[in-house]
């Protein structure tokens, strides 16, 4: 089974990898990082203040101002300084848990750098033909074990429940699929 759409490419990212967009955005070479790197050489905080909710506007603000200053004296601390503070501001936003910048390269699983190079070129095919693979594998694997769990002997309740509970997040992981294609991801 090949999947050929848009849509579905863009379900299975929801799907796939929310932990892994997650850490992403706190590692140094993460695009929150980057867009920090950006507002501090051109002294725009434009660049950054995308990245926090307007509740924390003032509060990146006054880390940039205070980064400027300080740059003078000590550039790689106060830029480490402002990115952790955007980066913090970032995950508050989004509802995460700051843990701390992460250094680059950590965490990322391959599929990150095709999303970025898709962005860049405004091109999706590859990062497409990853998902639909990725999508194929995961639900040929969640058939085959329910095909399997399915042939439980009526007479062992418990191995009925192993069924019923894989059923319903076989079931639930398609549902939430369904509903990013027609329009219900909650990331906007």
């Amino acid at each position: 089974m090949i999947l050929r759409t848009r849509s579905i490419s863009l379900m299975t990212l929801t799907l796939l990898l929310p932990v892994i967009a997650h850490a992403h955005c706190d590692t140094l070479d993460g695009p929150v990082v980057e867009a920090g790197r950006k507002a501090l050489a051109e002294k725009n905080l434009n660049y950054a203040l995308i990245w926090v909710q307007p509740e924390e506007e003032h509060a990146l603000r006054s880390s940039f101002e205070t980064a400027l200053r300080e740059r003078a004296n000590d550039p790689e601390k106060a830029d480490q300084s402002f990115f952790e503070a955007l980066v913090r501001l970032h995950r508050q936003g989004e509802g995460e848990e700051y843990t701390g910048l992460k250094p680059a390269g950590s965490g990322n699983d391959p599929i990150i750098p095709l999303v970025d190079a898709a962005v860049a070129s405004g091109s999706a095919d590859e990062l497409v033909a990853r998902l639909n693979q990725a999508l194929a594998k995961r639900f040929h694997h969640d058939i085959a074990k329910l095909h399997r769990l399915a042939e439980f002997d009526p007479g062992d309740v418990e191995q009925g429940r192993h069924y019923v509970e894989a059923y319903v997040g076989f079931l639930h992981d398609v549902e939430n699929l369904h509903n990013v294609m027609h329009g219900g991801s909650e990331h906007r």
